[in-house]
């Protein structure tokens, strides 16, 4: 179902996956770990899925791991459960169960052995007292993680003060988390921004997170036209603005011409009142492009070259 191959995945390793229409576009963001067993209640091994036949409650099964946005927790389980069909599957969300926090800077360092610093490979996956760490690509110098938990009362290890002692945690607001994650290059699908585009053109052919030698899965063959025989017309950039900027939100050469559409924006934190953001236009977009305030007044946005695009493997 995912763009990537989670039968051959690292379990030392994360990744990142799209989960795709049979129309090629996005419908969600995938963060994707696998290899940790967990223990499922009531799960009885030899029978179908859904019964209570002869329960197990010591039962372990190997789990496959997807973070994807909150707003398309629902959306995205309700869809891959349709595919299950009669495969020994059981799909849950463990949000409530298994917390996730966003690590920065030295909050990396602190949840890192010592064979993963904080300067460790993008994509790295370690285990820390039960929990789960995943090394994200850096953003503005600065590190990045995500730290998934076993328990709902777990939480991650504050980092050391310079005299060694441990600090509270220091809790970091989400309005930065959101800047990181715009300024890391990867563009992430939230309910206002799923199904509307192709992998490629945010990028994600070049952060490895296609794998065009697996199997069949939806939009697949959209996917692989875009890339062996068609052009890409539409590819991200960041942006800046002196404005509020929201996803899903067009961008217009002019009022009467959009040209393209915001993926995620966040407020600089630098106190200036800009924008900082994700969009994605058309190949063949002016120099000059305009988001539109809501009383109606255009605003220049200022262009970062584009991402890069993978040369077909």
């Amino acid at each position: 179902m995912l763009t990537q191959d989670v039968l051959h995945r690292d379990a030392n390793h994360a990744c990142l996956a799209g989960w795709c229409s049979p129309q090629g576009r996005l419908l969600a963001s995938v963060v994707l770990l696998r290899g940790t067993q967990v223990a499922v209640p009531n799960a009885t091994p030899n029978a179908t899925p859904g019964t209570t036949q002869n329960p197990v409650h010591d039962a372990t099964q190997e789990a496959v791991f997807l973070v994807v946005a909150q707003d398309l927790v629902a959306t995205t389980l309700q869809g891959l459960r349709k595919f299950v069909l009669r495969s020994r599957v059981i799909l849950e969300d463990c949000s409530l169960h298994r917390p996730v926090w966003g690590l920065v800077g030295s909050a990396v360092a602190a949840c890192a052995p010592q064979h993963a610093a904080d300067d460790a490979a993008p994509w790295m996956r370690w285990r820390i007292n039960g929990a789960d760490v995943v090394r994200l690509p850096d953003a503005a110098g600065v590190a990045r993680a995500l730290w998934i938990g076993d328990s709902p009362a777990t939480q991650p290890p504050a980092p050391a003060s310079p005299d060694n002692e441990v600090n509270e945690p220091n809790a970091l607001d989400e309005e930065t988390w959101e800047w990181l994650a715009v300024h890391s290059g990867i563009a992430w699908i939230t309910a206002r921004t799923s199904n509307l585009f192709v992998p490629q053109m945010l990028g994600y052919d070049a952060l490895g997170a296609i794998d065009f030698r697996k199997g069949c899965y939806p939009g697949q063959e959209v996917i692989a036209r875009s890339q062996y025989r068609g052009k890409v017309q539409r590819r991200a950039c960041l942006a800046r603005c002196a404005v509020a900027l929201h996803a899903g939100q067009e961008i217009c050469a002019d009022p009467e011409t959009p040209c393209g559409t915001v993926v995620q924006a966040a407020a600089s934190p630098g106190g200036d009142g800009g924008y900082d953001a994700i969009i994605c236009i058309h190949a063949d977009a002016p120099a000059r492009i305009f988001a539109t305030t809501t009383e109606g007044k255009p605003i220049a946005l200022t262009l970062s070259p584009p991402f890069p695009a993978a040369s077909s493997p």
